[in-house]
């Protein structure tokens, strides 16, 4: 038995695979299912919209199934854009415009205020579609006044959340500092055990 990844972000698929197969459990995607479907996240937190997803797909192909939200909050900006850092303008916006807003709405912002982090709620779902386990990963740090010009396809925060810890940017952390801090990798890890018993 596999486990499902629900979600059609690409950049999450790669993510989510690296991390389930370092502790060999098997995968499979819904592109390799060949699934169209789009599920709406109404919920009002990261939690919801998560078991929103991983629930659904469970439930539709009778097997374990895995899916998350993330979401970037700036103190600055009394916790925006949380739950809607993909969805801040009010609709799905490119890499670009999100680093673009977080320039522009922090120009007036000084640098001992720019803290923010990032939360990643991961749920799994049995093969009923009932949700069994919540894993939760953060990591923190703060805005710089000049953000960084490198960028990482479908991950626009990174280039933009500078990591105190190896003074550098998220998005030029080696393989094994981002391993240090992947906040998706330790929320998973925190549910390991609930998923291998779901495989058995």
């Amino acid at each position: 038995m596999k486990i499902l990844i629900a979600t059609k972000n690409s950049a999450k698929v790669n993510d989510y695979k690296n991390i389930l197969t370092s502790f060999d459990i098997p995968t499979v995607t819904l592109k390799e299912l060949n699934d169209t479907d789009n599920v709406e996240e109404t919920g009002a937190s990261l939690e919801e919209n998560a078991k929103i997803k991983a629930e659904y797909f469970a439930k539709k192909y009778n097997m374990p199934a895995i899916a998350d939200d993330s979401g970037f909050e700036i103190d600055a900006l009394g916790g925006k854009p949380g739950i809607y850092a993909r969805r801040w303008p009010g609709y799905e916006a490119t890499d670009q415009e999100l680093r673009d807003m977080v320039v522009d709405k922090l120009q007036n912002i000084t640098l001992n205020e720019r803290t923010a982090k990032f939360t990643n709620v991961t749920i799994l779902a049995n093969n009923k579609g009932e949700m069994v386990a919540k894993g939760t990963g953060y990591i923190t740090g703060h805005i710089p006044l000049k953000i960084s010009p490198k960028k990482m396809e479908g991950f626009p925060y990174r280039s933009v959340l500078f990591v105190t810890q190896f003074n550098k940017f998220w998005c030029d952390l080696t393989e094994e500092e981002f391993r240090q801090l992947n906040f998706r990798y330790k929320a998973v890890k925190s549910i390991i055990p609930q998923i291998k018993k779901l495989l058995k």
